[in-house]
């Protein structure tokens, strides 16, 4: 019962953070760059399916919202979103796997549970197109947990997994770093085709569909230096509670400096003074994460600054393993987790109401959307027009355009306000309608004119 004990309290610890990202997203509607995938001509053909988003891959998740879509349809976000939940669900439960190696069972779950509710990556928990990341993070660590079974059954799901990885995005190339540094430190050859087996279909993938303007700058390579030192520094805060709004700013900046410092000592101490040896998984989760805050700089651009709201999540996430590696094979005190354990609270607690500022941007994003959608079901029909910024008052609506949209809605369902919710929704949801009101007549106007 006592081995069990644990994994009981983890299940627990999981259906309450499903319970309350579920309850942080409620109400909320589809968001900016979902808009591309709902409203594909075809969302199920090959081509959408292969067609980059954000300039990176997207293969798994348009399958997805194709399938949802076509059963489902699109008058809730809530389908979608659960999926999203489930997936974090599977990142955290892999993670504490992961950790448990490397340390004992109640340790692990004290060290994970910050991310069980990371409020300050709300964008990666609120928002149902952050499936495409965290199904790209699940993927990856299940891949990292194959390749330490070190059998060839472990080698292959491995190398499938790191496939599907990549198929959600930039995040799975962090991943696909730490499988090659495990190859490495092995020193065994042989096993050079579970990297290189996603390489090559991912550079297929690039060659035949990947987008020619590449977000990498010598620009950003040259600002390199600076984005690592600030990414680490948000991963660091966001893992510790300190990013939270209700913890004082200038306390928090010396004390993610402190701990960043104390960090890379331990790393320096752990690899070249420690008597007992350390385990090859610190290099694995230490190319893994740096891959990743490579990648970042490199791609570093509007939206995609070093303290993201989307990117704490891996960060957290492979920060944790990486401190839990750096633990692996140091003998360890038995109160280590009781005392940790309040700390870790602490950051959960302060974690957990970063929701409420995520939240109340998308519902008010929501508002706006559900509105200015609505006029144009009211103006329908309609010349073709993107409801861009001057239409709606947010720029969060521009990728959906009249024609696609009303298409969509016929076929699969409307997740648009009544004439009434216009009506009795708030200035934003009103000014919205009005502009979209306005937009519409002026392209009748041009439309007759020619």
């Amino acid at each position: 019962m006592r081995n069990r004990a644990p994994v009981l309290v983890l299940i627990g610890c999981l259906i309450l953070s499903a319970a309350l990202i579920i309850h942080a997203g409620r109400d909320l509607t589809f968001f900016f760059d979902e808009w591309q995938l709902l409203l594909a001509s075809d969302p199920l053909s090959l081509s959408t399916l292969l067609e980059p988003h954000n300039s990176q891959p997207s293969f798994m998740t348009s399958s997805i919202y194709g399938l949802l879509l076509e059963t489902v349809g699109m008058s809730s976000q809530l389908p979608y979103r659960l999926v999203a939940v489930a997936a974090s669900i599977a990142c955290v439960t892999l993670l504490y796997l992961l950790v448990r190696r490397r340390t004992d069972p109640w340790l692990a779950l004290v060290m994970i549970l910050p991310v069980l509710g990371l409020g300050v990556a709300w964008e990666a928990l609120l928002l149902a197109l952050s499936m495409n990341f965290l199904i790209g993070i699940a993927t990856g660590l299940g891949a990292l947990l194959a390749l330490e079974s070190r059998s060839r059954r472990g080698d292959l799901l491995a190398c499938f997994l790191l496939c599907c990885s990549l198929t959600c995005g930039g995040v799975g190339l962090a991943f696909l770093a730490g499988a090659c540094v495990d190859v490495l430190v092995r020193r065994d050859a042989r096993r050079a085709w579970i990297p290189a087996v996603p390489v090559l279909l991912y550079g297929l993938w690039s060659f035949a569909f990947g987008d020619e303007d590449s977000p990498a700058s010598a620009d950003n390579a040259l600002g390199l230096p600076d984005y690592l030192y600030k990414t680490s520094a948000a991963g660091i805060r966001s893992v510790t509670g300190l990013a939270a709004d209700l913890f004082p700013a200038r306390p928090a900046f010396f004390l993610s400096v402190f701990i960043f410092a104390l960090l890379l000592a331990t790393v320096v101490w752990r690899l070249f003074f420690a008597k007992r040896p350390y385990s090859d998984r610190v290099l694995v989760a230490g190319g893994a994460l740096l891959a990743f805050w490579v990648l970042g700089g490199l791609a570093l651009g509007e939206g995609r600054a070093p303290d993201a709201s989307r990117y704490q999540y891996p960060s957290a996430i492979l920060l944790i393993l990486l401190v839990a590696s750096l633990l692996d094979g140091l003998k360890l005190p038995r109160w280590l987790p009781v005392a940790l354990l309040p700390l870790a609270l602490i950051s959960l607690g302060l974690n957990v109401s970063q929701f409420s500022d995520g939240r109340d941007f998308l519902l008010k994003q929501t508002e706006i959307t559900r509105a200015a959608i609505g006029q144009v079901e009211i103006e329908d029909p309609v010349p073709n027009f993107s409801l861009v910024e001057e239409a709606t008052g947010s720029p969060f609506q521009r990728l959906i355009e009249t024609d696609a949209y009303l298409r969509a809605e016929k076929r699969f369902g409307s997740p648009a306000y009544s004439p009434a919710q216009i009506r009795a929704s708030g200035p934003a949801g009103r000014e919205a309608a009005g502009g979209v009101a306005f937009a519409a007549a002026l392209a009748r106007k041009l439309a007759h004119d020619k």
